[in-house]
């Protein structure tokens, strides 16, 4: 059965983070489990001493190594129970029963955004490295998981992050998740 499961789903720099941090405030409830996948990949990356960039580069030339696979299992394990809100680039695949959130993001938005995090860098450099890490993290991804990469329609509400901010969005969200939950016949009460 669904219940009470979100899955937000998108590449790098769209706003899943920033999404995240807002739903977080907008939907008040101590049932709630939060799991980001970039938490846990940034989590294992310092760990293993390498940046964010470094370790994504790392797993994909040695995937043998299973880091990919361990924060996959661990949101497939977390999601057998309801209560979960997760954001990563695969949730919607590991939450099917979630509402499936899907946002999107013209690229050069997403090299604005990103620049503060490299001011040295050109929007030119930026936006060629996030293609590149979107090209590597979707073969990765495919290899992984063959047909894990939806098309917007298979996703219960496509969000455009360029637009609106994460608190329109977030409001956004909420309505439509709670319509969805009628239509599932459950409710957050």
């Amino acid at each position: 059965m669904f219940k009470y499961k979100i899955s937000i789903t998108s590449q790098t720099g769209v706003g899943k983070s920033s999404l995240f941090k807002v739903l977080k405030n907008k939907l008040v409830d101590s049932r709630y489990r939060w799991v980001s996948a970039g938490g846990l990949f940034r989590g294992k990356a310092s760990e293993l001493g390498m940046t964010v960039e470094q370790f994504a580069e790392y797993n994909r030339l040695h995937p043998e190594k299973w880091y990919d696979k361990w924060v996959d299992d661990t949101i497939t394990k977390m999601a057998e129970s309801d209560w979960m809100i997760c954001e990563s680039r695969l949730s919607h695949f590991f939450m099917p029963r979630a509402f499936k959130v899907l946002l999107k993001c013209d690229i050069n938005t997403r090299a604005e955004r990103r620049q503060k995090d490299f001011p040295d860098k050109s929007l030119e450099e930026i936006c060629q490295a996030i293609e590149e890490r979107d090209k590597n993290d979707n073969a990765r991804y495919e290899k992984l998981y063959p047909g894990c990469l939806w098309e917007g329609e298979k996703f219960d509400l496509v969000l455009n992050t360029e637009v609106m901010s994460p608190e329109v969005l977030a409001s956004q969200l909420v309505s439509e998740y709670e319509l969805w939950q009628k239509r599932h016949k459950f409710s957050l009460s």
